[in-house]
Parts: C-alpha cells; sequence; structure tokens
C-alpha cells in the first residue's frame, strides 16, 4: 500500500490556538505511527513511499512534497496581524503578508481543499482520522474584534458582499502630508505626481468594488485622476473638482488572479496652493 503524504497548511500564527492544534496533530501522528514535520522555509526532502507522513507549512508553494490529501487550517485574520507586528514587522507589511496567504489558502479552498477555521473542535485528516482539542481551550481563545482591514476574509473564499473598510493609514503617500485622525491631508504644492498608492491588499480573483472619499481645500480647479486595480493594470477615472469640498469615488475592477489592490490618485496639473484630504477606503467583493 503506498504512503499518505498529509499536507496540512496552517494559515500563519495567532499565539496559543495555532501552537496547540501543532501539539495535537503531532500526537496524533505520533500514535498512528506517521512522521510529523513542520516546515516555515526551504525545502522539504520527499520521503521515501512507505513513509506515511504530515508536514505543517504556511506556504505549500515552497515544497518539493507531492502530497495525496491537503487541509488548510485557519486562524483569524485579525488576529494574525498582531501576531507579526510582535515580530517586529510593521503593520503595513503584517497586513500585506497575512492578505497574501489567506488569497492563496482561498484558491485552495476555491478548488476543493478541504478548509477547517482555527477555532473549531475537530479536523478530520485524511487517513490520520479525527484530531481534536477541548471545547474550554476554544473559549478561552474567543473571537477577534470584527470589521478589520481583512473581513473580507472572515469566510474563505470572499463570497459576493465581503467588504472591509482599509485605514487610510495603510496607503503610502510619496508627497507631504499631515496625519490627522483617521485622515490623511496631502498637500497639493508642486508638480504633477502620485499623491498616494496602496494599500497593497491581496485579493481574489473576481470583481471588486472600492468606494472612497476625499475632500478638496482649494478654490480653484484641480484635475486628478484615480487608479483602481493590480500594480501593471488598473481602471481609470479623471476628476475635474472645480469647487471645495467632499467627493465620493467609486471603481470596479476584475481581478484575473490573486494579487495585490492598488488605489492611486494622481495629479494631472501643477498647483500653487490647496489640500486634499483622503478620509476614507472601502472594499467590498461584487
Amino acid at each position: 500500500m503506498s504512503a499518505s503524504r498529509l499536507l496540512l497548511v496552517q494559515v500563519l500564527n495567532d499565539g496559543a490556538r495555532s501552537e496547540i492544534w501543532r501539539t495535537a496533530i503531532a500526537e496524533a501522528g505520533a500514535r498512528a505511527g506517521w512522521e510529523v514535520r513542520q516546515h516555515w522555509g526551504g525545502e522539504v526532502e520527499v520521503p521515501t513511499p512507505d513513509h506515511d507522513l504530515v508536514v505543517v507549512t504556511w506556504d505549500p508553494s515552497e515544497l518539493t512534497l507531492e502530497a495525496t490529501d491537503v487541509v488548510i487550517l485557519t486562524c483569524d485574520p485579525e488576529r494574525a496581524i498582531p501576531a507579526l507586528e510582535a515580530l517586529g514587522v510593521s503593520h503595513k507589511d503584517a497586513v500585506h503578508h497575512v492578505s497574501r496567504r489567506f488569497a492563496q489558502a482561498s484558491g485552495l479552498i476555491a478548488n476543493g481543499v478541504a478548509w477547517y477555521p482555527n477555532s473549531t473542535e475537530k479536523l478530520d485528516l485524511p487517513g490520520l482520522g479525527e484530531v481534536s482539542v477541548s471545547r474550554d481551550t476554544e473559549r478561552e481563545h474567543g473571537k477577534a474584534s470584527q470589521g478589520g482591514p481583512l473581513a473580507i476574509y472572515d469566510a474563505l473564499p470572499p463570497a459576493s458582499g465581503a467588504e472591509a473598510d482599509w485605514d487610510v493609514g495603510l496607503v503610502s503617500y510619496p508627497a507631504y502630508r499631515e496625519t490627522d485622525t483617521g485622515t490623511s491631508r496631502i498637500s497639493l504644492l508642486g508638480r504633477r505626481r502620485v499623491l498616494f498608492s496602496g494599500p497593497h491588499v491581496w485579493l481574489t480573483p473576481g470583481r471588486w468594488r472600492v468606494d472612497a472619499v476625499v475632500e478638496l481645500d482649494c478654490e480653484s480647479l484641480v484635475v486628478v485622476y484615480f487608479e483602481w486595480g493590480l500594480h501593471h493594470e488598473q481602471a481609470r477615472h479623471h476628476v475635474e473638482m472645480r469647487e471645495a469640498g467632499r467627493y465620493a469615488i467609486s471603481m470596479i475592477y476584475d481581478w484575473p488572479e490573486a494579487a495585490s489592490a492598488e488605489f492611486r490618485c494622481h495629479l494631472v496639473t501643477p498647483k500653487l496652493e490647496g489640500e486634499l484630504i483622503f478620509e476614507s477606503l472601502h472594499v467590498t467583493r461584487e
């Protein structure tokens, strides 16, 4: 009989709950006579054909292992962000990294791979059987607060209607800007240029809409254009702002594959005065 190659993709780490699952899987493997390996970087040697093996990893694309079965175990995305920040990763980079992992996992799940949330009490692992953790541990773990930048990944893959607010602080500002509470005030003084871009959160294939609100503080005409999509290909929307006030921008782009999202604003004509205040950014799966 050929050996089993079970690849368990644990999408990032959210602290104690993730470690509890790794321990439970290692104990179940030991009882069944399977080898259990953890892979956090580099290549894993493919074992001999008569060797039953479980590999727990964050990124299956790094492995040479030819798995007979794959299972996805995901933590709460909003818990993974502070876990990375505790390791010294910036908030922007943590959101980018976590979103990439969840977008990749969504692709596997969309193709039929079994998926379990970290809060589950039981896993049914092919060839290895049922693995469980205690209900008390699940209650202590609790639930992360909702409504964060990765709320689109509360269910995998994101369905129509999945949405999230993206803090304007996740966006990069090549030009001078002052930060207020929840907003970014950008000086328009100077040549034509990119006023802001980002936030580089990964999205899954499909149609995504962005809704943004900016406020113009300028008495003369300001011409800008917005872009929404991939780094190298986007939808474009020109806007002539003829008076001070708030402007709502809504754009749609079809993601051909999982990739990071970019929302950009370009100043078209040089200005000697004025400011643009970036107030809010919201994304929705159509």
